[in-house]
């Protein structure tokens, strides 16, 4: 994936409207120029970090870089937009918000079950989310070039937006009583999955419609978070397969 150095180069890259997906810039770096391009690199929601020396040389191998930005392999789209067409529709749909997965390769592995259950689109947030590396796009198998991903200053942007169009939002959550296949859903639909540590974080949890659990042997706590996924996308999608 391509890193762009320095202001000129990422100020160009802001203005043409080139996805960016995260700057790294040297702490106390002071310079006229670099207020603008923060400004619109904020108005774009796009992550910004300040890091020590040693990270800007690990990423750039040269001493002298003060600035880097990663330049997104996809193009991220509105939510707001994503949702517009599918209640267009007026069909059936299903929505995926990850709530704090960062790994990489289980981001990559949900992101292929979501294109197989046609899953209308995976909704991340800019903070404690994967990025979108070369990584991510070889373990879901180049799947993510074939649905949306949305990008949201926090999760409950979204989830604020499928509460006001009254549609159900359902977590996965362990603790749950309720099995996700004992409980009927209406549809459309949006599901939640958080990180395997930590789960759905509480202020996320509180806005569901629903906490479900997945059954698993007493040998084990919890599944992998992509296997999660995957049992709950199918199940939700079922009344589909077939039509995919």
């Amino acid at each position: 994936m391509p890193y762009i150095f320095g202001i000129n180069a990422i100020s160009e890259a802001l203005t043409t409207n080139h996805s960016i997906e995260k700057i790294w810039i040297l702490k106390q770096y002071q310079q006229p120029s670099l207020s603008p391009l923060l400004q619109r690199a904020r108005k774009k929601q796009i992550p910004i970090a300040y890091v020590p020396k040693q990270k800007l040389f690990k990423l750039s191998n040269n001493s002298k870089t003060k600035i880097i930005a990663l330049a997104s392999p996809i193009e991220f789209v509105s939510f707001g937009k994503v949702l517009e067409q599918e209640l267009a529709k007026k069909s059936d749909f299903v929505f995926l918000l990850l709530d704090g997965v960062t790994d990489v390769k289980n981001f990559g592995a949900i992101v292929r079950t979501a294109v197989a259950t046609s899953t209308s689109a995976v909704v991340i947030s800019n903070h404690h989310s994967v990025g979108i590396n070369s990584d991510v796009i070889s373990t879901s198998c180049g799947a993510i070039f074939n649905i949306p991903i949305v990008r949201v200053n926090h999760l409950k942007d979204a989830i604020y937006q499928l509460i006001d169009q009254r549609i159900p939002i359902i977590g996965l959550d362990e603790k749950s009583p309720h099995s996700i296949f004992e409980t009927s859903f209406d549809k459309p639909i949006a599901l939640v999955a958080g990180d395997e540590s930590n789960g759905i974080s509480h202020g996320v949890k509180k806005l569901l419609t629903h906490l479900v659990h997945l059954p698993i042997s007493k040998k084990m706590n919890s599944l992998n978070v992509s296997v999660a996924c995957g049992i709950a996308l199918y199940h939700l999608s079922q009344h589909r397969l077939g039509t995919f």
